[in-house]
Formats: C-alpha cells, structure tokens, sequence
C-alpha cells in the first residue's frame, strides 16, 4: 500500500545552521533508504532562491519524490508559535493523501487526520537563565508555551539524545495529553558527514593557519559560554608562556554584541564565519584540540565530527557531554575554574589514542535514518 510522508524542510533557511545539518541529513538518508518502502515523500522546501544550494536531492529516486517550494521565507514563524492552523497547506497535504507530517524543529502545524512527528532538540532556552539578553521571564514563558503546543499538537515527538528525552519527562510529566507521548519518545541521534577523498582532492585548499590553535564550532549564543573559554586560553597562554589561538567557527546570525567586542579585545582569537564543509574538514584535521563548555547542548555534533577526525576534545562536565564523548575526552567541571589551566596543560601534553572507525560506526545518519523508518512504518501498519 502506498503511503504519503510529507517533509517539512522550510526551516532549512541557513545552511549553517546545526538545525540544518540534522533535517538535511537524517531526511535524506530516510528517503534514500526507503527505496524498498512503499513510502513517498512530499518535501515542503523554502523559496527556490534559497533551495538551491542545499543539494537535498541530489543522487536521490526523485519517483518517489515530490517538492513543494515555499513562496516567503518563514520570518516571525521561527520565533512566534502561534501560526499553527495553515488553511492552505492542510489543504494541500489532504489532497495528497498525506498520512505523517515529519517536522525536524518545534511548532508544528495543527493538521487534524494527519499524524504530526515534531523533533524536540533541547530546552536551552528555558533551562539557561541568562540565554536571552532582554525580556527574558517574557521570552522563556514564551519558549515553555511553544514546548508545551509542540507536545500537544504531535502524535509522535523525536528528540537528539537520551538527555533531551530525559528532561522533557522530568519537566512535562504532569501533562495529561503528553505522558504516553513523553514515555514513547524516540532517540534520533546525530551522526557524522564525511567528506570522500575524491570531493577533498578536488576542492581547492580556503584555509591556512601556522599556529597551533584550539577550535570552537558553533554560534555565539550566551549558553556556548565563549566568554569563558576566551578567558581560559588567554590565561593558559599567559601562565605557560604559549601562543595559542582559538578559532571560533560557525554563524553569527545570532548578534551578541558584547561578545563581539570583547573577541576584538583579543587579539588571538580569530572567526570564520559559515565555514562550508571543506572548511571545517581542513579546520578540525589541523586543530590541537575541539573547546566546547557550553553550559547546556541538545547533542553537540562538533564533539563527534572532531572524533572522527581523532583530535583532543575539551568538554563542559553536562549531561548529555556525558552521554556522547569519548572516553579520552578532558571534562572540565565548570564550578572549578581554578583547576581549568593546570589540567587543559596537562592534557595538551598528553599523548591520546582514537579509532575513528568506532566513532563513524556509532554515530551513523544511517542508522539513525532506519531508526525513523522503523517507527513511521510501525505506526502505518
């Protein structure tokens, strides 16, 4: 029997994002490992001008493909959940027999007769007090209103990690609508792109860097907690007599203007703005180490992307850090910062053995693609 999955990929605006790179990858890897399925798939895109650099589609059976390019870009719908009924769209999805509606973020449309799939990433933004720099009590009220209107307009709810699923039952339990829901949630996990040795020969080297230097990848948001790790490496250097950079890597759509200036106020610290894939490979093949001490992460994707290439990684002491490093890892406990210098210094020094192999079969787009085959088909049956 055929069934109809529609893809909702218009949240895909910035290619940088790790929102991006999840919904491109784990929805790619489903439908190219469907083929065996009687499944078709509806992929709601956002406006042409944007989708063609994406490369969803490539190398895909486009028989069992249908695009549909969104007119506007979303706009307020990222930040306001109250768009939540779209006449047209539900018409749309009805005429075409759609059964699931897969959204890879929060604030899924209410499609009554269509089963809706909503990805809940992480709570950062409830759990991290001074994550928003104005009308916060506002902003997180906000934040918990769209969770809680996520978890009820879902039949189903996917989450990155054992940690994210974790919390959602601990803080929504109590919901009479979201306890079977919370209980039944399935663990998508992140996995890794790798780069063929074909596509890295033929891409023309962007990026060259003498000094030895510690990367960050990621955006500039206040839970990354980069004031801190600024601080940390310019104390190392200045205790060790070392000239050490840190290279921050990733977007920066989200503006944080104190930040800004203080990354100017150190001369060491150094940023690529929206490294492309090549970029970040050469990025993390030439690193000392990865530096992430966020103080709250839905999954962490950086960590495993530098595993795979065997680098050093240095990690806040959170849960899900916990959950998804590898064991020769350095966790800083961030409630002692005093211990930070002398142990960043002695983990430099030491040598650190990685199979990569172990890390690629572990985090694999693949299996986590099969993993939300196996649910849609168990619950089209």
């Amino acid at each position: 029997m055929r069934h109809i999955v529609a893809i909702d990929m218009r949240y895909v605006e910035n290619l940088h994002s790790g929102l991006s790179r999840f919904s491109l990858n784990i929805f790619y890897n489903l439908i190219k490992y469907s083929s065996y399925e009687d499944l078709h798939f509806i992929i709601l895109m956002p406006p042409k001008n944007i989708s063609k650099d994406l490369n969803l589609i490539n190398g895909l059976d486009l028989r069992k493909v249908k695009i549909i390019y969104s007119k506007n870009k979303r706009g307020l719908r990222w930040k306001i959940p109250f768009f939540i009924f779209d006449l047209t769209l539900y018409s749309k999805l009805r005429s075409e027999n759609v059964e699931f509606f897969l959204s890879p973020y929060i604030d899924p449309p209410f499609l009554p007769g269509i089963k809706v799939v909503s990805t809940i990433h992480d709570l950062i933004f409830i759990r991290v007090k001074n994550y928003f720099n104005h009308l916060r009590l506002f902003k997180r009220f906000l934040a918990e209103l769209r969770i809680i209107l996520t978890l009820l307009y879902s039949d189903n709810i996917l989450t990155v990690s054992r940690t994210t699923k974790d919390i959602l039952i601990s803080r929504y339990q109590f919901l009479p609508f979201a306890k079977e829901k919370l209980n039944n949630i399935t663990v998508i996990f992140n996995g890794i792109t790798t780069l063929t040795d074909s596509k890295k020969r033929y891409q023309k080297k962007s990026f060259c860097f003498n000094n030895e230097y510690f990367l960050y990848v990621g955006d500039r948001r206040n839970h990354k907690n980069l004031f801190y790790t600024i601080k940390l490496i310019k104390n190392y250097n200045l205790k060790f007599k070392k000239n050490f950079k840190l290279i921050i890597a990733g977007s920066d759509s989200y503006k944080n203007y104190k930040l800004k200036n203080f990354i100017k106020a150190n001369l060491f610290v150094k940023e690529i703005i929206n490294p492309d894939d090549f970029v970040l490979d050469e990025l993390y093949q030439s690193c000392t180490a990865l530096i992430l001490l966020s103080f709250d992460e839905g999954f962490g994707i950086p960590v495993i992307e530098a595993a795979s290439r065997s680098k050093k990684i240095i990690l806040s002491d959170i849960k899900i850090f916990k959950e998804i490093a590898p064991s020769h890892s350095l966790i800083l406990d961030l409630k002692q910062e005093s211990q930070h210098v002398k142990l960043l210094h002695d983990y430099i020094n030491k040598e650190v053995k990685v199979n990569p192999q172990i890390i690629l079969k572990k985090w694999s787009w693949k299996y986590s693609s099969l993993k939300l085959k196996k649910m849609l088909l168990s619950n089209l049956i």
